[in-house]
C-alpha cells in the first residue's frame, strides 16, 4: 500500500484550535504552503517552485508567525525577543 505524501498536520491543529481560539479560522488558507513541504522533502518530483509561490508562501508564514505569537502573548507566556533584521 502507498502512503499518501500529503500531510494533513495543519488542517488537524487548525481545527483543534478553532475549538479554543478564533483566530485559528483566519489561518485556514496557511493549508496551501503543505505542497511546498512535500516539495522540499522530495526534491526533482514536483515543478519547480516560482517567484509568485515564494512569495505568497512567505506571506503566509509571517502571517502565521504574528497570529501565533500574538495569541502566545494573549495567554501571558513570555516570548523570546524579536530578532534584528
Amino acid at each position: 500500500m502507498t502512503m499518501p505524501r500529503a500531510s494533513r498536520t495543519v488542517e488537524l491543529c487548525l481545527d483543534l484550535c478553532a475549538t479554543h481560539a478564533r483566530w485559528a479560522e483566519d489561518l485556514r488558507e496557511v493549508e496551501e504552503l503543505t505542497p511546498f513541504a512535500i516539495t522540499a522533502r522530495y526534491p526533482g518530483e514536483d515543478d519547480e517552485v516560482t517567484r509568485e509561490e515564494t512569495t505568497r508562501s512567505l506571506e503566509l508564514a509571517e502571517r502565521v508567525r504574528k497570529t501565533v505569537r500574538e495569541a502566545i502573548r494573549k495567554v501571558r507566556i513570555a516570548l523570546p525577543s524579536e530578532p534584528t533584521p
